[in-house]
Parts: structure tokens; C-alpha cells; sequence
């Protein structure tokens, strides 16, 4: 019956492409997102989208430019990123999925539903048309989204408000800064551009949007004239849109004979600008946990164990560095948009949690496209354990190592030195 991928973002089209090439029979479900927008994207993300045969979408990206950052009383150029216009880059994100062979269809889901003997998706067209669907199992990639049963761990609310602009001839570039409001992101290239306001959503930005979009610029200008000047001359133009942007975690990333990737499991704050990058890395998790889940389901638990924890630890990760990063910000530290922020939920009981103590414990690792059990390091920096290292597994070594330092330790008991001959 094969697979049904809803969603062709850079998750869904990542794990479409991943499965095909494993033999499944893939068919990948989307719905055009007709609202234009720019993202910036890092180095690494396009090697990622390279890695996982994405390359139409990584050719999307413009050359690096310098992303200036005035946070926390500090200012300079922090890293570089690559713009990338996202309608342009989702047309090719399933330009690059079906040259893999995989079968796509658009439209609106009437109904989905699972039965025992698996999934059914009623679809219909721009013409009213309604075509059914049938696989045995389904990945859910519809970002933030998706729908969700039962109460995950969330973030404080977060609206993210954006307009387009005119940029002229300036270079291209990017800017992020703090106001009294939230914190505001901006880039441009080619001669458009967009700003990005991330705020705590209320009546004030309610439909329509012009009018508080209009004052939030004002108030930008006001409070923060150095990110300002990256915009002077910017000529606003079309509708303000609004989205939801709160880290969320789906409370089941695994739900009966499906799996959730990317934002769909675990969404983290905007402020950590590794949407993209997770997308894809949870993708690559998933494809051998359904590898697992389909040629081997004797090791089903083990499978799912492997993919819970990295979603359940990917999220707990994006908590703590987006508090850390609301704890920088001093100028504005006791508005109600900061305070929220440093007081937000700690990492999820469910997430592998850090220790000083090295040890070795048996998790589950991938091996030969499959999810096994093995001897891993457990350490602070690495909670879901250490395996190998350029193929050579680690506790072999470590035990070979500590059984040296022991010799050593012996030898030196043995022969005290004090002082006689």
C-alpha cells in the first residue's frame, strides 16, 4: 500500500526522497503556500539539503551575506546567512522530489482517518474533484500545522508578523535586533526584502493588520535607530501577514503507524534559526526508524524509543539556548516579552537529560540503514550516547583506556616514593 507524505516542505520532500531510494512507493500530499516570504538560511543547512538530495532547493540559496546583530547592548556581524525566496524554493524542493520518481498530488485533505488495514485520505482538487488515497503508513510533515492530539510541551505564545519591502540597489543583507516589543528580523536581496516582527500576540493584532504593523515600525524606529539604519529608504508594499511561531512538541511524535518530522513533531522557538536544519535532520532519523518499523517490526519499541528521544531531546535543546538567549537582552530585560521568555518551560521529563557522570548504556543507533542496540558513551555533552566515531566505536576504546589508567595507578601504589632508596 506504500506511504503517504503529507507536506512538501524541506521535511516532507527530504523523507519522501529518503524512502524512495529504499524501495517504498511514496506519494507526497501538499497544498501550495501562496504567501511569499524570504528565510535565511545557514551553511549548513544547505549541505544538508545537498546530503539529502535536495539539490534544485540548495541552488535556491543567494551567496552568503553578512547578517549584523544588535542584541544585549552589543552590536556587530554574527555569522552569515544565505536568503532564499520560499515560494521559489518549495517549487523546487518538489522539482527535486519528483526527479526522484516520487508521485505528488495537490490539494485540500477532506478527510483522513486511519483503519486497521491503514490510511485513507480523501483529497480534493481546484475543481472540486475528490480522489482518494490509500497507504499502509503516514508521515505527517505539515510544519506547525499539523494537528495535534493531546497537550505536548509549548513555548509562550509567539505571533511572527511580516511585510514585504522594496530594498532599491543596497547590497544584500540581514539584521536582527531587540525592541520593547519582541525582537525583529530583516533581509533583503535582489531588491526585496521583508521584516519580521516576533511579538506576543493580543488584541492589538487583530485583522487588519496594516494599522499595528504601521505603529510597531514606528516604535522600531524610535527605539532601535542602529537596526533602522540597515532598513532607512525601505519602501513597504502588500499585506502584513501574521503566523503562529510558539516551540511547540507534538505530545506523540509516533502515533499509530505514522511519524511526525520536522516542525510537525517539535517546532522550536524562532529566535534559534534551525527550522530548516531539524526539518531535514529529523527526516533522516525517520527513515530508518520506518525501515525498522517495516522490515523488522520485532524491533518496533527499539525504533520508536530512538525516534522519541531525538525529537524529546532536539526540543529540550532549543528551550534552553532560546532562554539563554532572552536572558542576553538587558535593555529591554524586564519588558513583559523578556520576562516571559527567561521564565519559560524547562526541558520535558521524557528528554534524555545531561549528566556529569560518563557511563555506558545500550540505546538504540542506526546501523546499515537499520535502528539496533548497541554500547553507547553517555556524557553530558552527548546524552543519547556516543556510538562510533569515523566508524570506530567508542566504548571499546574508552574501557581500553580506563583499564590503562588503572595499570598505571597500580604501578604507582606498588612502588611508594618516599624519599628512602
Amino acid at each position: 500500500m506504500g506511504i503517504l507524505v503529507i507536506g512538501a516542505g524541506p521535511a516532507g520532500c527530504a523523507i519522501a526522497v529518503g524512502l524512495a531510494a529504499r524501495g517504498h512507493v511514496v506519494t507526497l500530499i501538499h497544498r501550495p503556500d501562496p504567501a511569499p516570504r524570504v528565510e535565511g538560511f545557514s551553511l549548513r543547512t544547505l549541505e544538508a539539503l545537498r546530503r539529502v538530495g535536495l539539490h534544485g532547493a540548495a541552488a535556491c540559496a543567494s551567496p552568503p551575506v553578512e547578517r549584523e546583530v544588535h542584541w544585549g547592548g552589543w552590536q556587530g556581524a554574527v555569522n552569515r546567512e544565505h536568503l532564499v525566496e520560499r515560494d521559489r524554493f518549495d517549487r523546487a524542493l518538489l522539482a527535486d522530489a519528483r526527479a526522484a520518481g516520487i508521485a505528488s498530488a495537490s490539494g485540500r485533505i477532506e478527510r483522513l482517518r486511519f483503519r486497521d488495514d491503514g490510511w485513507r485520505l480523501s483529497l480534493s482538487d481546484r475543481s472540486g474533484a475528490s480522489r482518494e488515497y490509500s497507504a499502509e503508513w503516514l508521515i505527517d510533515a505539515r510544519g506547525r500545522a499539523a494537528p495535534r492530539a493531546g497537550r505536548g510541551p509549548r513555548g509562550v505564545p509567539t505571533l511572527a508578523v511580516s511585510r514585504r519591502f522594496e530594498s532599491g540597489a543596497r547590497a544584500s543583507g540581514a539584521v536582527l535586533g531587540t525592541w520593547e516589543e519582541g525582537f525583529a528580523w530583516a533581509c533583503w536581496h535582489a531588491g526585496r526584502g521583508v521584516l519580521q516582527l516576533f511579538v506576543d500576540p493580543g488584541r492589538r493584532w487583530r485583522n487588519p493588520l496594516e494599522e499595528p504593523f504601521e505603529a510597531a515600525v514606528e516604535c522600531l524606529q524610535r527605539e532601535a535607530p542602529a537596526f533602522w539604519r540597515s532598513l532607512e529608504g525601505a519602501r513597504f508594499q502588500g499585506l502584513v501577514a501574521a503566523r503562529g511561531s510558539t516551540s511547540l512538541r507534538a505530545s506523540e511524535p509516533a502515533p499509530a503507524h505514522a511519524l511526525r518530522v520536522g516542525d510537525a513533531a517539535a517546532a522550536a522557538d524562532p529566535l534559534s534559526g534551525s527550522g530548516v536544519f531539524w526539518a531535514l535532520a529529523s527526516a533522516r532519523a525517520a527513515v530508518p526508524v520506518l525501515e525498522t518499523l517495516v522490515r523488522r517490526p520485532e524491533r518496533s519499541e527499539l525504533a520508536l524509543r530512538f525516534f522519541r528521544e531525538r525529537v524529546a531531546h532536539h526540543f529540550a535543546h532549543q528551550v534552553e539556548l532560546g532562554r539563554s538567549f532572552y536572558a542576553a537582552e538587558k535593555r529591554y530585560a524586564e519588558r513583559p516579552f523578556f520576562v516571559r521568555r527567561r521564565a519559560a518551560l524547562g526541558a520535558p521529563s521524557d528528554a534524555p537529560g545531561a549528566t556529569s557522570e560518563v557511563r555506558v548504556e545500550r540505546r538504540p543507533v542506526v546501523e546499515d540503514g537499520l535502528i539496533v542496540e548497541r554500547e553507547v558513551l553517555v556524557t553530558r555533552e552527548h546524552p543519547l550516547g556516543i556510538w562510533r566515531v569515523d566508524g570506530v566505536p567508542v566504548v571499546p576504546r574508552w574501557r581500553s583506556a580506563n583499564r590503562d589508567v588503572a595499570n598505571e595507578a597500580t604501578t604507582v601504589d606498588d612502588h611508594p616514593t618516599d624519599g628512602t632508596k
